[in-house]
């Protein structure tokens, strides 16, 4: 009689088991979940894209997105992904008045149940960055606006090299969605070289606060963030001054 209830419940738990294993579960996966902006200037948005892939064996639906604070947008681009589908968490973070060094951890829950996963951005936050090593960024905030009939499709910034050697640049992350950018890919000692961007069709029918993450191959891989900023005023030409800091606009080429 012992063995035929040791064998009862034997039978039962393992039914248990199976069936728990057999039960279709929702799954989610980070592409990243850290970035780094490097330096960055008051007063503007910078933006990052993180990835999240639904791989479990059921849909995966995200429940909530915290920023953590007033500063920070979580915008994400679908609540709801069926097993194989991903989508765009866009973290949005407003330097304001910080100062100096800024981390973030935005949480994200989902139906995978807890604990909610969490990603994170860091950066280092300066009043006016035209004092920087080993590049300096002229103008450090980039305007690419349509006031009135007047159309700013592009726009440069100059990278000058005030160090004793020659600096490799790499774009680490843009906003692709809204325009190209064209970044020198070393810049002599002592020299300066453009960044360009131009705007795409999105870019040209969207206002926007985005930004350009550049990477140096120094010893610390010093990283700099550029915001770039698309405004649509209007009818009729703005008098007002763009921010400090940023490329004023100037007519388009004629063709």
């Amino acid at each position: 009689m012992h063995n035929h209830r040791k064998r009862i419940v034997i039978l039962v738990i393992g039914l248990f088991l199976l069936s728990t294993m057999s039960m279709a579960l929702p799954k989610m996966l980070l592409g990243h979940d850290q970035f780094e902006f490097g330096y960055v200037p008051q007063n503007s948005k910078i933006s990052h894209v993180f990835w999240i892939k639904s791989v479990g064996d059921d849909s995966l639906k995200i429940l909530s997105v915290k920023p953590g604070c007033g500063c920070t947008q979580a915008p994400v681009k679908k609540q709801e992904l069926a097993v194989g589908d991903s989508t765009d968490l866009e973290i949005i973070f407003s330097t304001g008045q910080y100062l100096g060094a800024v981390s973030k951890s935005p949480s994200i829950q989902t139906n995978e149940g807890p604990p909610a996963r969490n990603v994170s951005f860091k950066c280092t936050v300066l009043r006016a960055p035209d004092s920087t090593y080993p590049i300096v960024i002229k103008p450090y905030r980039l305007s690419v606006s349509r006031a009135g009939k007047l159309e700013i499709d592009e726009g440069k910034v100059t990278l000058a090299n005030i160090s004793d050697q020659d600096i490799q640049v790499k774009v680490i992350d843009a906003a692709y969605d809204y325009f190209t950018v064209n970044a020198p890919k070393v810049i002599k000692k002592g020299a300066s070289a453009d960044l360009k961007i131009k705007l795409k069709e999105q870019g040209l029918s969207t206002p926007f606060e985005k930004s350009v993450t550049l990477e140096l191959n120094d010893t610390p891989k010093s990283r700099f963030t550029i915001p770039v900023v698309r405004r649509l005023i209007g009818d009729q030409a703005t008098d007002n001054p763009p921010p400090h800091g940023s490329a004023a606009p100037t007519p388009p080429n004629k063709k």
